[in-house]
């Protein structure tokens, strides 16, 4: 299932404030996807840019933030992909 992509601009927030959030509001997700369907279902990939670091357009702060918004999903993929092998080994012992 895809996801919707949306931009939230938040002028003085600094990476790790902005990191914090992105943490509480996947953990958020995680458990509300246990609590629906009994098991970790559900992630949010947040991807972050921040002027002037990363970029001083508007372009270039989204592709950067794209490209790690996909990075992140790559993550959030392969720990799936381990939890599921654990659940079926768990399952065959």
């Amino acid at each position: 299932m895809g996801g919707d992509e949306f931009v939230i601009t938040a002028p003085g927030l600094t990476a790790d404030a902005a990191k914090e959030k992105a943490e509480r509001l996947n953990q958020a997700a995680i458990e509300s996807g246990k609590h629906v369907c009994g098991r970790e279902l559900i992630t949010l990939s947040v991807g972050m840019a921040f002027c002037p670091d990363d970029g001083f357009d508007v372009e270039r702060l989204l592709a950067e933030a794209d490209r790690r918004m996909y990075s992140m999903k790559q993550i959030h993929h392969a720990e799936a992909a381990a939890r599921e092998e654990k659940s079926r080994g768990a399952v065959a012992n």
